[in-house]
């Protein structure tokens, strides 16, 4: 075997300097942002290039410095022209999207689906495409409706007609949010469709899509999910899917959340560990089949190969894979290999083939937790190989505590990325994976072994699955216990590239102690960054103390307000909806709060208990202290909400003073004779809703909750020009059933802002309230298109910021 090198300076290294400058390029292209810019961009570069060769030419530089400006330029420029390229077609679907179209193609990957919905990646062809021509895979969701039969099986290859609704991938939807839109666009995806109804799905004759993955791969993607099943099943089942071949749907949220708490959510996607494990396999397979040696090594690259097609091509086996081929080609060869030259490689290849990769989440940490391995494990294992351990109990703390350093490295080159995309970091992740990671290997094997077995002795397979069983179901209790403890984690939210930058000069420094002139260097550059994290400029969001900032976040078919005051203090106005396993408040309003620097809750107001306004508040209160609430009616699991702080019902009338030079009016329910007993009941109702008016100095806010236009036309003869207001929350996500001309005569607002979700059933919000307000002279704002919404007050002036 051939022996590893795997050098301290990254950078004396030509693969992988290339890629680092190729990845340059590509990131310069993408922040040129506007159509055409990029490619622009890229010619301009070239020009430089060449008139810095001339005067250096004519200055009689050293041709080693001339080429060597030529290649980083050059390395550059190919990764902007690479990435103009790749993005050069324009979107033909507008922003709000096509409602009614008809779109044919084949479905290009192995849909998911249970009795209630399909979901698959379709690449469209020229059929009924209506003249549109698509860039990129769409993702497509096929709805089945209460009276439809059920859905058809679906597979890869397949060809379909669907009529729905097309739209471009949303961006983040609310501050510091996962980014859907680049999340998409790093998988060449460039549209989502909605189809609702099975009606509206037809299969076509005839067969599409990869010959290979069709007859060779998916045959046997789907033998091993089917055995999968029949032997193991359940939760373990679903997990040794996820570690296996990359299928994750079946995986609860709830055990999700536990393996990132845990620090071992790399476990659940296919590690590149996992190509380790794989050639492990082969190399003992094929040893007991006495393959000669001369052709065992190919056997094993086609074996790593098909493997790599059976998990979908995901970054981390595609990294691992191409960097066991650079090994396997040393082996034959006899040459010596360098790691880090060698995911310098992959990374080139990867880049080379898609540039939108290196925005891909797995593609980061992939190489990242590799690059941390290399540059940062042999130190530790030489200070772990230092201590005086002896006898097999010194030999068993050994093994542990060079796994646990294995673990800290790839930890530290992975926790930007974690605290950014996961919002926490692990603390209990160095013990954890000393167990699930060997575990996890282990069951990969068992996983290959059983399925082996299947083609030959179902007994057999079944024993194999047994102990794989144990094995899962240990591995799973125990992240489950780790990552619900109560110092599993550290919550990061807001962390930002401006946390980020000393960070990497701190670890950087860590790589080059033995090294005196790079630890000199190193020291310099930590010193700068922190120097430049320090007297950084703060952003529009940074929240001034004399402000108040109205927050209406984008929860989908619901609502959700936050309300920032002066002296630090804060009011939530509604939670958002729970449905099936989307929590509003834990999905989104407690993560935004935290982003914004939210420790407690002053004032909760649950408008009225419909469960798009009071779903999420279990959760909101179970993560924050609530000083007190405020509610319209009934509260539903009322003992979980209401043992968090002082309630009490609103009176209209009332006025409270939350915080300094603020004013809160709760204006209804209980205005006019109706609301207060004379007419028919409206407790629990829409016409229950709290209706709130925040004023600010000579700028105020009105929340109307669900407010319709009975009430809403009482309120206006009680109140009248008191109503008047700078920005109105629009009642009802935006129906027609609320919000009449004669109360926003009254009102008058200069913004109007409507809370509703994208692909809504109901039509919100109705054209017709949409034209009063375009009338009324009203800005209106709308979270199914803008995401949400700010508003801020000095007292004087309210202005809408931009936030994305």
């Amino acid at each position: 075997m051939p022996p590893v090198e795997a050098h301290r300076q990254p950078f004396l290294y030509p693969a992988l300097r290339v890629s680092l400058l190729l990845a340059a390029g590509i990131l310069i292209a993408r922040g040129s942002g506007e159509e055409g810019a990029p490619l622009f961009l890229c010619w301009l570069i070239l020009i430089l290039l060449c008139l810095i060769l001339l005067l250096g030419l004519l200055l009689r530089l050293r041709s080693a410095s001339l080429l060597s400006l030529a290649g980083v330029g050059l390395c550059v420029a190919i990764g902007a022209g690479r990435m103009a390229l790749v993005e050069a077609d324009p979107d033909v679907v507008p922003e709000g999207g096509l409602d009614s179209l008809l779109l044919g193609g084949t479905i290009v990957d192995p849909p998911v689906q249970d009795p209630r919905r399909v979901r698959f990646l379709l690449e469209p062809d020229d059929r009924a495409k209506g003249g549109f021509s698509l860039g990129g895979l769409v993702a497509v969701s096929v709805n089945r409706r209460a009276k439809d039969p059920p859905l058809p099986e679906l597979s890869y290859g397949m060809q379909v007609l669907l009529r729905g609704a097309l739209r471009i991938p949303p961006p983040e939807r609310n501050p510091g949010e996962f980014n859907l839109r680049e999340y998409y666009r790093a998988n060449g995806i460039g549209y989502v469709m909605k189809v609702r109804g099975v009606g509206n799905l037809r299969l076509i004759e005839g067969a599409g899509g990869s010959p290979l993955y069709r007859d060779l791969v998916m045959p046997v993607r789907a033998f091993i999910l089917r055995q999968i099943d029949r032997t193991l099943g359940g939760e373990e089942g679903e997990y040794l899917k996820g570690i296996f071949i990359g299928v994750r749907s079946g995986i609860s949220r709830e055990t999700r959340e536990a393996f990132v708490n845990a620090g071992v959510a790399h476990i659940l996607a296919v590690s590149g560990s996992n190509v380790a494990v794989i050639a492990a396999t082969l190399y003992v397979l094929l040893g007991l089949l006495r393959l000669p040696r001369c052709l065992v090594e190919p056997a094993v690259a086609v074996g790593l190969l098909y493997y790599m097609l059976l998990t979908g091509t995901q970054p981390p086996v595609v990294r691992a894979t191409i960097m066991a081929l650079v090994y396997l080609i040393a082996r034959v060869i006899e040459r010596r290999v360098n790691m880090l030259n060698s995911l310098g490689l992959a990374a080139l290849i990867i880049l080379l083939i898609d540039p939108r990769q290196l925005f891909d989440v797995g593609f980061q940490l992939s190489f990242g937790a590799v690059l941390s391995i290399l540059l940062l494990y042999p130190k530790a294992n030489a200070l772990v190989s230092s201590l005086p351990l002896k006898g097999w109990a010194g030999r068993g703390l050994l093994w542990c505590l060079r796994l646990s350093a294995l673990s800290l490295v790839a930890s530290l080159g992975t926790l930007p990325l974690t605290a950014t995309y996961f919002e926490k970091v692990s603390v209990i992740g160095l013990l954890a994976n000393i167990f699930v990671v060997p575990a996890a290997g282990a069951s990969v094997v068992l996983g290959i072994v059983a399925a082996l077995a299947e083609t030959v002795s179902t007994p057999a397979a079944e024993a194999y699955a047994a102990v794989n069983w144990l094995l899962l179901h240990a591995t799973l209790r125990l992240t489950v216990a780790a990552g619900t403890s109560p110092v599993a984690f550290l919550h990061t939210s807001g962390w930002g590239p401006l946390d980020t930058i000393p960070y990497l000069a701190a670890v950087a420094l860590l790589a080059s102690l033995d090294s005196p002139v790079a630890r000199r260097r190193m020291v310099i550059l930590l010193l700068l960054a922190l120097h430049l994290s320090l007297l950084a400029p703060a952003g529009e969001l940074r929240k001034s103390d004399h402000t108040v900032r109205v927050t209406v976040l984008d929860v989908g078919q619901g609502d959700a307000i936050l309300v920032q005051m002066p002296g630090g203090r804060t009011m939530v106005v509604d939670t958002g909806p729970k449905i099936l396993d989307y929590d509003a408040g834990e999905r989104v309003l407690v993560p935004v709060l935290r982003r914004m620097g939210v420790t407690s809750i002053d004032l909760l107001v649950l408008t009225h208990p419909h469960n798009d306004h009071i779903g999420g508040a279990v959760a909101l209160c179970r993560e924050f202290d609530v000083e007190r609430i405020i509610h319209g009616g009934a509260l539903q699991e009322g003992e979980a909400i209401t043992g968090s702080g002082l309630v009490f019902s609103p009176e209209a009338g009332t006025m409270l003073t939350p915080a300094p030079r603020t004013r809160l009016y709760l204006l209804s329910p209980g205005c006019g004779r109706r609301a207060a007993g004379g007419g028919r009941s409206l407790r629990g109702g829409n016409n229950s809703s709290v209706v709130l008016k925040l004023q600010f100095g000579r700028t105020s806010f009105l929340f109307t909750g669900d407010l319709e236009r009975p009430l809403e036309e009482e309120m206006t003869g009680v109140y009248g020009e008191f109503l008047r207001s700078s920005v109105l929350k629009v009642a009802h996500h935006g129906g027609n059933t609320g919000t009449g001309a004669r109360f926003l005569e009254s009102a008058r607002p200069e913004f109007a802002v409507i809370s509703v979700g994208t692909w809504n059933a109901f039509g919100h919000p109705s054209p017709l309230l949409l034209s009063r307000l375009r009338r009324s002279g009203a800005a209106v704002a709308r979270t199914d298109r803008d995401g949400a919404v700010i508003y801020e007050s000095d007292g004087r002036s309210v202005k809408r910021l931009s936030w994305r």
